[in-house]
């Protein structure tokens, strides 16, 4: 059902211009999704690198614009930062974004992605399918601990369930989490150089799991985004810990830390270890 509430709030607080420019860019992006979803599929070139990522309906094309005009800072400095013997972990892998650009740059064998959710598990593997062989996806969640954790299980197919929850109601999903470490210990996953950490929240978890591998002088970056309190958005302070203690963690494993970009409610850093 239509709903005038946004036009007329924006219409009174902003004027006419505003609600113009607004609607206007609205059915520009309608039009660029329709666009996609006609041809099936969807190429994206970023920092040289092209991956291709299929499209069945506007929601899909959606997601993918979202998250790239999102993300673009962060995966734009990984695709210039990857060697090709690089062994690369997508751990908070959603659909595969960064698994797919990553596969470009190293190969397919040399990524390997970890996504809790069951549905996106299978959007990342028929994603992968169009741009990598032998890319390794586990469908667990990484925590300081092996056992099982709650999903959120919001139904918006504008979002993912991704974050931990303790009580998520009827539409919560029960999921795996198993430690980084110990999948590198017993021979299941090589290790890591470089990471990408986006767990909403749990970003503190995953390290704690991770840190001997983290510690080894052969991982050499980490891209992490932190998620600052925000309203209907789980962050660090949930699980326990703060973006400036992830930081100073991250500083104690042998990392120098930068800020890629600071949106308010997420900080996308970057830590790197001293040549």
């Amino acid at each position: 059902m239509l709903s005038w509430d946004r036009p007329v709030e924006i219409f009174r607080d902003q004027g006419v211009v505003a609600l113009g420019a607004k609607t206007a860019r609205l059915l520009g992006h309608r039009l660029i999704d329709a666009y996609w979803v006609g041809r099936r599929s969807r190429p994206i070139t970023v920092a040289g690198v092209t991956a291709t990522f299929p499209i069945d309906d506007r929601h899909e094309s959606y997601r993918l614009r979202r998250s790239l005009s999102l993300e673009r800072p962060m995966l734009r400095d990984l695709l210039t930062s990857l060697r090709p013997d690089d062994v690369f972990y997508d751990v908070g892998a959603h659909v595969g974004l960064y698994s797919c650009f990553a596969a470009q740059v190293i190969g397919g064998d040399r990524v390997v992605a970890f996504e809790p959710d069951p549905e996106n598990v299978e959007t990342l593997c028929r994603n992968l399918s169009y741009n990598a062989d032998g890319a390794r996806v586990l469908d667990c969640a990484l925590a300081s601990r092996a056992g099982t954790v709650l999903l959120d299980g919001e139904d918006d197919p504008f979002r993912s369930r991704g974050s931990i929850v303790t009580d998520g109601g009827g539409n919560a999903i029960v999921v795996e989490q198993r430690t980084g470490d110990v999948l590198v210990a017993r021979g299941l996953i090589p290790p890591p150089t470089v990471l990408k950490i986006d767990v909403e929240g749990a970003e503190s978890l995953v390290i704690d799991g991770l840190s001997e591998s983290l510690a080894d002088e052969r991982c050499r970056l980490v891209y992490c985004e932190l998620h600052r309190p925000a309203e209907r958005r789980p962050s660090t302070e949930d699980c326990g810990s703060t973006p400036e203690a992830v930081t100073s963690r991250l500083r104690s494993l042998g990392f120098e830390t930068e800020v890629l970009d600071d949106r308010n409610a997420e900080v996308l850093l970057k830590a790197r270890r001293p040549a």
